[in-house]
C-alpha cells in the first residue's frame, strides 16, 4: 500500500514508479491489476506508469500472458557503477598473479543481460592460447564465465536471464536448452566452479569460479583458459589449476566484501 508523499520537496510519482521498479523485482511477472493490488494504486495510474516505463527500458511485457516484469537495465547500471568504483583495479593484480602462476590466460567478466562481457584480460605468454579479448560478449550458456554468473544470481533474476538467452550453437558440445543449463547451473552452485568443455570452441577448455558481494550474488567471475591439448594426459595440473583459481576466486570476493563460506 503506497502512503500519501508528505515531503513536498519529494515527487510522488517517481517514488510510485520505483515501487513498481521493486515490486516486480521481487515478485517477478504480474499484471497491471496484480501491481494494482499490491501497492494500492489506481489502474489507470499503475497502466501508465508502466507504460512510461516500458518505454524508457526498465521493463518489459510477456506477449504469451501480457505480463510484466523487469528488465536487466537497472543491473547493467549497478554493473556499471561496480566498474567505476573499481572492480577491474582492485581484482588486475589477481589475475595477473594467477596468470603467472599457470601461464594461462585468465579473464574478468560481468553480466550484461544474456550475456558475458569481458571486461579485463591477462594473456598467456605462450604463443598457442586462448584469447577472446576484452570487450567480448558470449551468451551464458557458451562459456564457463558466463555459467558461473547465471549460477550465483537470485532465482528471479537467473529465471528471467534464461529466457532471453539466444541458444545459439558454437560446438556439437554447447549446450542445447534451458532445461539443460538448469542442470548444470545447479551443479555449478554446489562445486563452486564452472567447466567449458569445448563448449565455446573445439580445442578449448575453460573453468571459471564467481566473485561474490556482500550479498553472496556473483558481481562478477574469474576465469582460467587454456587450449585442451595441453593438458590431455596431465589431469594433475589442471586439478592444481583449477584449485589455484578457486583460492584467487576466494580471495578476491573477501576484498568485495564476502563472508560466507566458498568451496576451495
Amino acid at each position: 500500500m503506497v502512503e500519501k508523499v508528505k515531503n513536498k520537496d519529494l515527487v510522488q510519482s517517481v517514488i510510485r514508479s520505483t515501487m513498481i521498479l521493486e515490486l516486480l523485482s521481487q515478485k517477478g511477472e504480474m499484471g497491471i491489476s496484480g501491481i494494482s493490488v499490491s501497492l494500492g494504486l489506481e489502474r489507470t495510474t499503475v497502466s501508465r506508469m508502466v507504460g512510461t516505463l516500458r518505454h524508457l527500458g526498465y521493463i518489459k511485457q510477456n506477449a504469451e500472458n501480457h505480463k510484466y516484469s523487469v528488465t536487466l537495465k537497472l543491473f547493467e547500471m549497478g554493473m556499471n557503477e561496480i566498474d567505476r568504483l573499481g572492480i577491474i583495479k582492485t581484482a588486475r593484480p589477481y589475475l595477473e598473479e594467477l596468470s603467472k602462476q599457470t601461464d594461462e590466460t585468465v579473464n574478468l567478466g560481468i553480466l550484461s543481460g544474456p550475456y558475458a562481457l569481458y571486461i579485463d584480460t591477462v594473456q598467456s605468454p605462450s604463443p598457442i592460447k586462448a584469447d577472446w579479448g576484452t570487450g567480448s560478449k558470449m551468451p551464458v550458456h557458451v562459456s564457463a564465465l558466463g555459467k558461473v554468473l547465471l549460477a550465483f544470481q537470485k532465482d528471479e533474476v537467473q529465471e528471467n536471464l534464461i529466457k532471453e538467452i539466444p541458444f545459439l550453437k558454437f560446438t556439437s558440445k554447447t549446450i542445447k536448452s534451458s532445461e539443460i543449463l538448469k542442470k548444470d547451473l545447479i551443479n555449478i552452485r554446489n562445486t563452486g566452479y564452472a567447466v567449458d568443455d569445448e563448449e565455446s570452441l573445439e580445442g578449448l577448455t575453460c573453468f571459471a569460479a564467481p566473485l561474490l558481494g556482500f550479498r553472496g550474488e556473483a558481481i562478477a567471475s574469474l576465469s582460467l583458459t587454456f587450449p585442451k591439448y595441453r593438458y590431455t594426459n596431465d589431469p594433475l595440473t589442471k586439478d592444481t589449476m583449477l584449485s589455484l583459481l578457486l583460492r584467487t576466486s576466494s580471495s578476491l570476493s573477501r576484498e568485495l566484501g564476502f563472508s560466507g563460506f566458498i568451496p576451495t
